[in-house]
């Protein structure tokens, strides 16, 4: 199977001129993988930096009990059930949920009953979760597999990071070569060659993980391409400009900022200004509604020097 890097080896040793590349990925929902493995991984392609952080333990059982809710379970041709978790308390970093079993009538919509069964306590020390049976309560099978689940995902995601933090950490790094949306609703970038080997790095770190892959488009040096990505890195930029004034707007609305607030807000523009440069390096161009924009900032900054205390 040809890889990304591959596709580099083969036209770095061409003549062929080339912008950069198309890139999008993709990440199943069963997606699961160890902190451990994955924190060696991306340190031994050099991504060390974007290691997440650990998984809590507390947000593990709260996305678990999430997860095993389910709605409209049968009971007959008249009635089914919803199995809902709901929170009751905390306290000392102890958290207590309660799976309720809701009986709807199916076809009117109408809800008959409403009762808690099953009493969930995480407890932080024994880094465990236990059940009860909530008193008065009758045992009802639905709401104890519920529970069952509940207790035994937990065990099993413990230490696991799942598909969205993968999906963050994949945006993280393609991010972090100065990439640009192509695509308004998101999840398509274009990346420069000259990020090319964060790419390969990053394709060799999703070899190891099931269900999350990389793939990628090579973007050819012409004149409608050019245009292309133009557009896209404008449309960002002026967004993120058009966010900086509506801070400073409200900065400037309140009371007198510190250096160190204003010396931030200037690190994030000069981010701004060293990332379009490139970009009009790269595309032999100026980025004239870029530039435009930039200047009224430039004017708003300096409103903000004087407004510091």
């Amino acid at each position: 199977m040809s890889t990304y890097s591959d596709y580099v080896d083969r036209v770095s040793g061409t003549t062929m001129s080339w912008l950069g590349q198309v890139v999008w990925y993709s990440v199943t929902e069963d997606t699961k993988v160890d902190l451990r493995d994955i924190t060696k991984t991306l340190r031994i392609n050099n991504l060390e930096r974007f290691i997440p952080p650990p998984p809590k333990d507390v947000d593990v059982f709260r996305r678990v009990c999430t997860k095993a809710q389910k709605k409209r379970v049968p009971v007959t041709d008249e009635v089914h059930e919803n199995y809902l978790v709901r929170d009751v308390r905390s306290a000392s970093g102890h958290y207590w949920k309660q799976i309720v079993v809701e009986r709807v009538d199916s076809s009117t919509n109408r809800r008959l009953d409403f009762t808690p069964v099953i009493e969930l306590e995480f407890d932080p020390q024994k880094q465990d979760v236990t059940t009860s049976l909530i008193s008065g309560a009758n045992f009802h099978q639905g709401a104890q597999r519920i529970a069952y689940d509940i207790t035994t995902n937990y065990q099993d995601w413990r230490g696991n990071l799942h598909a969205y933090v993968i999906r963050e950490l994949i945006r993280e790094i393609v991010l972090s070569t100065g990439a640009t949306i192509l695509k308004p609703t998101g999840g398509v970038y274009f990346v420069m060659h000259s990020q090319a080997q964060v790419l390969v790095n990053l394709e060799a770190t999703l070899t190891t993980i099931n269900g999350a892959t990389l793939a990628t488009l090579p973007l050819i040096d012409d004149t409608k391409q050019k245009e292309l990505v133009r557009a896209a890195i404008e449309e960002e930029t002026v967004g993120e400009i058009a966010k900086i004034n509506i801070e400073i707007t409200e900065l400037l609305d309140g009371d007198p900022i510190n250096s160190k607030r204003f010396v931030k807000m200037a690190s994030r523009i000069n981010a701004i200004k060293g990332r379009t440069g490139e970009y009009a390096e790269l595309l032999d161009t100026t980025l004239d509604t870029t530039h435009l924009h930039m200047r009224a900032l430039e004017s708003n900054m300096q409103r903000l020097y004087r407004h510091q205390g």
